[in-house]
């Protein structure tokens, strides 16, 4: 009966881990590329980017660190207690010190030259995480399935390496308008079909498609541009032509406001193929929807052109 016990506590503990798998939480957001010296950060930080962490970089008062691209980090990651630190890219790291009940989740490959558990959470195993195709690299051995590895430590020397079955869900990060362009930054894109822009004038509550695009593994981020076009400019120019053609009906002047015409009529045509009108009146707001292989859809953040 003990043993039926310990077997079904196992299975629910295993459930648990594999519900959690790629939930991200709520983060802030950090740009960085190059070297990142003596900076400090507080509370769960999504870095993004490719970059070196270097020591005397610090993060405080954190349950979650997301390195998102390509990371070299020299600062040990002390966990504590419950917190999870999550790689979507790849990432080699100097230390990871588990405490108990921590979690690293990894979707990409991740090299580690020293791990330690030490297990001050009594009764909750340690966990490395891999996604279906993610590699760990320790100790001269490269993890890919499910197993127990020896570690460094005091009370603790071993860490579960499990699998997880299901997909990263996509995640958006660091929606923004610059001028003539909508940003965005994406995790894992393996479960993608395709994305499709979107553009709203009542504040979200409908939504237009502009246009899709493909999906692109070669980046994490996106710069999608917009044309807009003012109907008012466009009517003024066309008065013009209207009155170089019939008010001085000079062949110069003909010529003329034909091409400024025929100008207009291709600016209208290719502004309204990127970013069509409505009612007359500019698309104030934006998103990218990610149509992901099995026909759901998820969205980013909606930016504005204010």
């Amino acid at each position: 009966m003990k043993k039926i016990s310990l077997i079904l506590v196992l299975l629910l503990a295993a459930v648990t881990t594999f519900a959690q798998c790629w939930n991200l939480p709520d983060a802030n957001t950090v740009n960085v590329s190059g070297s990142v010296k003596n900076q400090n950060y507080n509370g769960n930080t999504h870095f993004i980017g490719s970059a070196t962490i270097e020591n005397g970089t610090n993060i405080n008062n954190w349950n979650a660190i997301i390195y998102d691209g390509s990371f070299v980090v020299n600062p040990p990651q002390n966990m504590n207690n419950r917190s999870n630190i999550y790689v979507n890219g790849s990432a080699v790291m100097d230390q990871v010190h588990f405490t108990g009940g921590d979690t690293l989740f990894i979707n990409g490959s991740v090299v580690i030259n020293k791990i330690v558990s030490n297990n001050s959470n009594q009764g909750s195993r340690n966990v490395i995480m891999l996604s279906q195709g993610s590699s760990l690299s320790y100790s001269d051995q490269v993890y890919s399935s499910e197993t127990t590895i020896k570690t460094q430590g005091n009370t603790s020397n071993e860490v579960d390496v499990l699998i997880c079955s299901s997909a990263l869900p996509v995640h958006f990060a660091d929606e923004k308008r610059i001028g003539m362009a909508i940003t965005f930054t994406v995790g894992d894109q393996s479960n993608i079909a395709h994305y499709t822009l979107q553009g709203s004038n009542d504040a979200g509550a409908s939504w237009d498609d502009l246009y899709d695009f493909d999906v692109d593994n070669s980046k994490i981020t996106y710069a999608l541009s917009i044309k807009e076009y003012s109907t008012t400019a466009a009517a003024a120019i066309c008065l013009l032509s209207m009155f170089l053609i019939a008010g001085r009906p000079t062949r110069r002047n003909k010529i003329l406001g034909i091409i400024m015409l025929a100008g207009i009529l291709v600016a209208i045509g290719c502004s309204k193929k990127e970013v069509p009108t409505k009612k007359d009146t500019y698309y104030q707001f934006f998103r990218v929807r990610a149509t992901l292989q099995d026909g759901t859809f998820e969205y980013s953040k909606i930016v504005s052109n204010a």
